[in-house]
């Protein structure tokens, strides 16, 4: 499991899993360096060249989305090798959520134009992000169906897991806007989060909650 303290090179970049070194380094030599941002500034996903594919290679950053109430909510945590951005990719949609550093980042963008020759003239880079883009559906997936139903356990479970970061380490939100979201009483998440600590599904020091266990 990836360390989100230590900075992967672009090269580790998932894209380029099962091409030879030599290989990756040659095609990162032709991008454009990596950017670094300071904590709590917003990364963009897009640079001078347009829509772009974000690769946080150090630190951490928060995918956050405002919701009807005009509130922003969390969606994600983003930690090193986690890409974002790919929701604008190839297509007209505006992007709809906002990416912040939660610390100091470095992140590498993947243009558009330059991501889609890869895909065309690299199989593997083609097939390393059919399978980003279907771990991303069931992400999603996940999401949805921890809000459409089973307990209140079972929801609150789903719902952090899509907070947590890589090492399934989070923290815990208000109760009442976690309250909000499960559309749940703040009595109800009392009682789910005791249930969940109590049959090993996560444990909790102050605010800091650790998954233990997948949904």
């Amino acid at each position: 499991m990836t360390d989100p303290k230590t900075p992967l090179s672009p090269v580790d970049c998932f894209l380029f899993r099962g091409i030879e070194l030599p290989a990756a380094e040659a095609i990162v030599r032709r991008l454009p360096p990596p950017v670094s941002f300071r904590k709590g500034a917003v990364i963009p996903s897009a640079t001078d060249g347009g829509r772009a594919l974000g690769v946080v290679l150090c630190g951490e950053a928060a995918v956050k989305r405002r919701g009807t109430d005009g509130k922003e909510q969390l969606c994600n945590r983003l930690s090193a090798g986690d890409a974002f951005g790919a929701a604008s990719l190839f297509c007209e949609a505006e992007t709809v959520s906002r990416v912040t550093a939660k610390t100091p980042c470095t992140v590498w963008f993947l243009p558009e134009e330059t991501l889609l020759a890869l895909i065309k003239t690299e199989p593997a880079v083609a097939e390393n992000y059919t399978r980003f883009l279907t771990d991303r559906i069931r992400f999603l997936n996940r999401s949805l169906n921890g809000l459409r139903g089973g307990t209140a356990a079972d929801r609150l479970l789903s719902h952090l897991r899509t907070l947590a970061d890589g090492r399934g380490t989070l923290t815990l939100p208000p109760l009442s806007a976690l309250a909000a979201k499960l559309d749940m009483g703040r009595t109800s998440i009392y009682r789910a989060l005791d249930e969940l600590e109590q049959s090993g599904a996560l444990t909790k020091t102050g605010k800091t909650v650790t998954l233990t266990r997948s949904l």
